[in-house]
């Protein structure tokens, strides 16, 4: 169960190929490489400037990355780990596997760098630290593959409820 539930995040993860040799017919290219430039909006959803947002986790099934979700999902593997450092192995099937790191990390540090990018650098000034709340579609595409999502991706204004989970991440 554990070496599953970790595996689930590799699964979600956006803009890494997932490959055959780790998922077999679950295998995918890479996604949303468009992440790299997403489109910044504000609160009128007007166009302000672009920004990489790319990596991290996909949320659902409808590829939208929240912001919130993520960072409390790092904060509970974080916090696995740190109470049970010796049940994670770095043989969790994993393309980091055998790096010498124990794979939960690995994760880790894949999405708090993720959560690092959404700190909001354009739309008061570049000392404000508020953190972006969304990267997704105007529309969900619930019916393609992540890597068939090729839409324009918008980057959502910092909230204060995304800037607190970021917090607590980090």
């Amino acid at each position: 169960m554990r070496k599953d539930a970790l595996r689930f995040f590799y699964f979600q993860r956006c803009g890494h190929p997932l490959s055959l040799s780790h998922w077999g017919n679950l295998s995918r290219p890479a996604c949303h490489a468009q992440d790299s430039n997403a489109t910044a909006v504000n609160s009128s959803f007007l166009p302000i400037g672009n920004k990489n947002v790319s990596g991290g986790w996909h949320d659902a099934g409808d590829y939208v990355k929240y912001t919130f979700n993520n960072a409390l999902s790092t904060v509970y593997l974080a916090k696995a780990y740190l109470e049970n450092p010796n049940v994670f192995s770095d043989n969790e099937q994993i393309p980091e596997s055998g790096n010498g790191v124990p794979d939960i990390v690995d994760e880790l540090a894949l999405n708090a760098n993720f959560l690092l990018r959404l700190q909001d650098t354009v739309t008061v000034s570049p000392d404000f630290g508020g953190v972006h709340s969304k990267i997704s579609t105007q529309q969900w595409n619930v019916h393609l593959m992540p890597q068939n999502e090729n839409q324009t991706r918008y980057v959502t204004p910092p909230t204060t409820i995304s800037t607190a989970g970021f917090v607590s991440a980090m």
